[in-house]
């Protein structure tokens, strides 16, 4: 047991989402001092990055666990994900980055990627290949679209959120943009 840590308080959530990762108990004052002062989901968040291509659900894609919910997603430049699955309606993404060199596709009909936050594309982000293999977009939050990479979407449901696309975007949207 550690009995004496002095880190300034910016450093306690990284560590506490250390340790939380680990299965390693971090009790410490401070620290729930200040877990009082913030939102609990930003404290829990962690940041998720592909290690390799393969499917979303596919734990190995990613290293330690697939992402979940208030989660920032990092596709990695030179790896194909395959969006196989939809997140629980229940949970969405704080951010998705799509790396240069990246790739995030959808392979199973109906999927749906939930955000709450920004998406950087500077890849590749295909979630419509035809009318019987598609996938849609549902924002929780307001959100901003940025990034040189190619855009290819089937739906976006905004549900009465902002979204804001950065200059030069270009954008494909196949199906429907709705703000039910």
């Amino acid at each position: 047991m550690l009995r004496k840590l002095e880190l300034p308080d910016a450093a306690y959530p990284e560590l506490f989402r250390y340790c939380a990762e680990k299965g390693i108990l971090f009790l410490s004052t401070p620290f729930l001092l200040l877990l009082l002062s913030l939102n609990l989901q930003d404290v829990l968040a962690a940041v998720k990055t592909s290690q390799a291509s393969g499917n979303w659900s596919n734990v190995g894609s990613w290293g330690s666990s697939v992402p979940a919910d208030n989660d920032d997603v990092i596709i990695r430049s030179g790896t194909i994900m395959n969006l196989n699955t939809s997140l629980p309606t229940t949970s969405s993404l704080r951010s998705l980055t799509i790396q240069t060199g990246a790739t995030l596709i959808v392979t199973v009909n109906g999927s749906t990627l939930r955000i709450k936050g920004d998406i950087i594309n500077d890849g590749v982000l295909n979630l419509w290949q035809s009318n019987s293999l598609q996938a849609a977009v549902i924002l929780y939050a307001k959100s901003l679209w940025s990034g040189s990479g190619e855009w290819n979407l089937s739906s976006i449901n905004v549900q009465g959120n902002a979204l804001e696309l950065s200059a030069g975007l270009g954008l494909i949207i196949n199906g429907d943009l709705s703000s039910d």
